[in-house]
């Protein structure tokens, strides 16, 4: 406790010489609690009763504040018979002047030394006596010797000497050196530096907290980064233990003033002041008491020292008046003009205000966090917000933004959450319930939304207005997944399957659906084109991405990239573009021509967050094709077959087996292709899609069945796909099939072998 202490203790052995020469010295000890005050009152009184001094010592009690002279008497009650103290009422002058004669009268016969440990909890009469020995104490050689912590110096004892020989000494934190050197008189091996430099860090160099971090630990592990972790946790509990002792012996204005510190942080400090009630944190004695507590930091002390220091003061308020003051610093911030994302910094750490504009302050900010590519600190404020009492739009706002802000790092997480929408929120109050299903079906989440929508649409009143939109995204998760309808009763089912063409959503489910069975193309052109029309950054993002779906399969691959190419810039301003997302622009790209676009597509779907059912089964296919047009068999190969279990009943799947059998058929493996190309075949037929334009696969299984010899049953299927691709129209399935055809018709070819470059162009995607 004494390191670092020579100059102290240099000063302490001058002002001893001085005593014993016949002086008076008056020496106070000053410094943050723990800091080693009482250690050099010890060794000064040691050190004088060594020299035949008369030492006379006290400890000042925080019980036996109010108690006239309680201190004092502690002093004098060795000397013989003293005017004793009054039990009550105000001690008379004629009791401290016999006071002071007696000690003067003991020390006429030799040097006396008072001492007096923790000065500031004495009783203000033992101070006045004291005071009043100072002014005589040169009738006789009496020295004072006190240490105070410089938090209730109401009579200025922490001043500067007035005497030759009075002196003013300051404790204060330990060095890195002397850190060092305390832990290696405890431990039989050095420490290193990682250990050295936490141990300072985490303790704050306060020797009466190190000296409890090291109590705690276990001298046979070696003090080197091994031991970091459990000396960081002992060292967080010595100083909240350090925290809670001091704040127990604070003055209650310095206690209000610790707690509107708490309360305001660096965030709210500007109003720190007029936080809780007048109190006395302002002028320059209060902020040098604040000081001296160790507990508070910056050029005027208005800053809690560490996150220690924050947990306890806050810990130590009643939950309501500790709501009360969060509530009351964070509406003078926001009247006096505060940035709204310093205030939300500052409502992260505070507990439920239950009032509406903190909710609608940190779900602006978070949105702007989420805009400016910081969704840690969005997700954060979304967090936060909905502690608060909600209104079901904001609920639903925030909830969507806590996803999107997630859905960087944490798709899971996000998905989750995106499903709480309809639970969490009435779906007649606000359309975020279709938004939440929106968001779950383009990141591939189609089980979750499927979820999500039997919940709204039972909940939903049939007059409502978000219920359209409801019962077009149930049709339209119908449209993209393989494992289960969802299931709709009564009025709800005839809704969904009588929807008309009115709003975004609903147009571009009824566009998808006649392309899914290939019938009035003028119809779904006219539909997709309008529910691309909408306003940017407005309208559903899925039902556009089956819209430019639709423009391809009427043949319009140009309008459809760039339709692609503008709804994958609106998705990136919000969150990162789910793989089926990129894996539909790939392939418009891919039927365009356009390699490169396909491969940027997939190189952007490859890094993007995996939804929880796994890999995209569209992203692969769209992969294993490109690699086809390149072409690079090996890789197409490799990118088919890495997985096996890939795909599933999940959407994409079916163009994934497309995919694996176009594989199969370039390696000559004709009879796994017509495994593949049958399978997906199964998977669209499932639920009548049967347009051919989706994936050639009857072209396709036809050619390879040729070549393994059954013409008869090649020639049903590329009949059949022509049939169908006349009455859908477009005029690519319609070329494909036709020359897949004639190729039937031509020479046969042996067993095994390829077909001719007209028979070829079924394999097109």
């Amino acid at each position: 406790m004494l390191r670092e202490r020579d100059a102290a203790c240099a000063e302490l052995d001058r002002a001893l010489d001085a005593l014993v020469a016949g002086g008076s010295p008056f020496v106070a000890i000053t410094g943050e609690p723990g800091t080693g005050r009482s250690a050099l009152l010890r060794r000064a009184s040691g050190r004088a009763a060594d020299r035949a001094v008369r030492v006379l010592s006290a400890r000042a009690d925080p019980a036996e504040t109010g108690c006239p002279l309680a201190t004092g008497h502690g002093l004098v009650e060795r000397l013989g018979p003293v005017p004793a103290p009054p039990r009550s009422g105000p001690v008379g002058a004629d009791v401290l002047h016999e006071w002071c004669r007696a000690v003067l009268d003991l020390a006429r016969t030799g040097p006396v030394l008072l001492v007096v440990d923790d000065l500031h909890w004495a009783d203000e009469d033992t101070g006045q006596w004291l005071q009043m020995l100072l002014r005589r104490r040169r009738e006789a050689p009496v020295g004072l010797l006190v240490a105070l912590n410089g938090t209730h110096d109401g009579l200025g004892w922490a001043v500067s000497p007035t005497g030759p020989s009075d002196v003013v000494l300051r404790t204060g934190p330990l060095s890195l050196g002397a850190v060092r050197e305390v832990v290696t008189a405890e431990y039989p091996t050095p420490p290193d530096r990682a250990f050295t430099v936490l141990a300072r860090r985490c303790t704050g160099g306060n020797p009466a907290v190190l000296r409890a971090t090291l109590a705690g630990l276990d001298r046979a592990v070696p003090p080197t980064a091994a031991a970091v972790p459990e000396l960081v946790r002992r060292a967080a509990t010595a100083r909240r233990d350090h925290v809670a002792r001091v704040l127990d012996g604070l003055p209650p204005a310095l206690v209000e003033a610790l707690r509107a510190a708490a309360v305001c942080g660096s965030e709210l400090q500007p109003v720190r002041h007029r936080v809780g009630g007048p109190v006395a944190s302002t002028g320059a004695g209060a902020r040098a008491a604040l000081a001296a507590t160790g507990l508070v930091r910056g050029t005027d002390h208005a800053l809690p020292a560490d996150r220690s220091v924050t947990d306890v003061v806050l810990a130590g308020i009643e939950p309501g008046r500790r709501r009360a003051l969060f509530g009351s610093a964070a509406g003078l911030a926001a009247r006096a003009g505060l940035p709204e994302e310093r205030i939300a910094r500052a409502l992260l750490d505070a507990p439920a205000l239950g009032e509406p504009w903190a909710a609608e302050l940190l779900h602006r900010v978070a949105v702007r966090h989420r805009a400016e590519d910081r969704p840690a600190d969005a997700a954060a404020a979304a967090e936060r917000a909905l502690q608060e009492p909600l209104p079901d739009p904001l609920r639903g706002a925030l909830l969507v933004e806590l996803a999107l802000s997630r859905s960087h790092t944490a798709p899971g997480t996000a998905a989750r959450v995106l499903s709480r929408i309809t639970l969490d929120t009435d779906p007649a109050a606000s359309r975020y319930g279709a938004r939440a299903v929106d968001l779950l079906l383009s990141a591939g989440e189609v089980g979750a939304a499927r979820q999500a929508l039997d919940i709204a649409v039972r909940r939903c009143p049939e007059d409502a207005p978000a219920r359209a939109d409801l019962l077009s995204l149930s049709r339209l998760t119908d449209e993209l997944g393989f494992d289960r309808r969802t299931v709709l009763h009564g009025p709800v089912a005839t809704a969904a399957a009588g929807s008309d063409d009115d709003g975004p959503v609903a147009r571009g489910t009824t566009a998808w659906s006649l392309v899914l069975r290939g019938r009035d193309r003028d119809r779904a052109t006219r539909l997709a084109r309008a529910t691309l029309t909408g306003p940017s950054g407005v309208l559903p993002a899925i039902p556009q991405v089956v819209a430019a779906l639709t423009l391809d399969a009427v043949g319009c691959a140009d309008e459809a990239g760039e339709a692609m190419h503008h709804l994958l810039l609106e998705i990136t301003r919000e969150r990162p573009v789910p793989p089926a997302v990129l894996a539909v622009s790939a392939l418009v790209e891919l039927r365009t021509g356009d390699l490169d676009g396909a491969r940027r597509d997939l190189r952007a779907a490859a890094v993007a967050p995996v939804s929880s059912d796994g890999p995209d089964p569209l992203a692969g296919a769209a992969r294993v094709l490109v690699h086809l047009a390149e072409p690079d068999v090996e890789a197409a190969d490799a990118a088919a077959f890495a997985d096996l279990a890939a795909g599933g009943v999940r959407p994409g799947a079916a163009l994934l087996e497309y995919a694996r059998g176009r594989v199969r058929s370039v390696q000559g493996r004709h009879r796994d292709a017509v495994e593949h190309y049958m399978g997906c075949g199964r998977l669209l037929l499932d639920r009548g899609r049967v347009n051919p334009v989706l994936a050639p696969w009857r072209s396709a299984a036809a050619t390879s069945l040729l070549a393994c010899g059954s013409p008869a049953a090649a020639r049903r299927l590329a009949a059949d796909e022509l049939r169908l691709a006349l009455r859908w129209g477009a005029p690519a399935p319609v070329a494909a099939a036709e020359a897949v055809l004639a190729g039937l018709d031509a020479e046969p070819t042996a067993v095994g072998e390829p077909l001719g470059d007209g028979v070829a162009r079924a394999a097109r995607p």
